[in-house]
């Protein structure tokens, strides 16, 4: 599931997959593509345990701009979160933020749109 944005029908699929409790080691607003497709998505990097095997993820949460992307990983770093991962490869996993129990400023993001 490594790409720029999880589609809707992929999380969906997610959500029936097992989980583990991770952690977001890295939160940062990073621009993303080039020339007249870059711009700027939040992202966290997790980290996750299975079996006595550690894995790392990442989740995009998309932004309009760089301060918007800022005021998406505010407050995640070091928080306990929710991953699914995929029984047959547990390398492959995906945060969904909406399970999350989620910060202030993402949440007045969400309620935004």
């Amino acid at each position: 599931m490594v790409g720029t944005w999880i589609s809707r029908r992929a999380q969906n699929r997610a959500r029936n997959w097992p989980y583990v409790y991770g952690t977001v080691e890295h939160a940062e607003a990073k621009m993303i593509g080039d020339g007249r497709t870059a711009h700027w998505i939040g992202e966290l990097a997790f980290s996750y345990s299975v079996d006595g095997a550690y894995y790392s993820g990442f989740c995009p949460l998309p932004a309009s701009g760089e301060d918007q992307a800022w005021n998406s990983v505010r407050g995640w770093k070091d928080r306990k979160v929710i991953v699914h991962y995929w029984p047959r490869n547990p390398s492959r996993s995906v945060l969904i933020v909406e399970e999350q129990d989620q910060p202030a400023p993402l949440l007045a993001e969400i309620n935004l749109r």
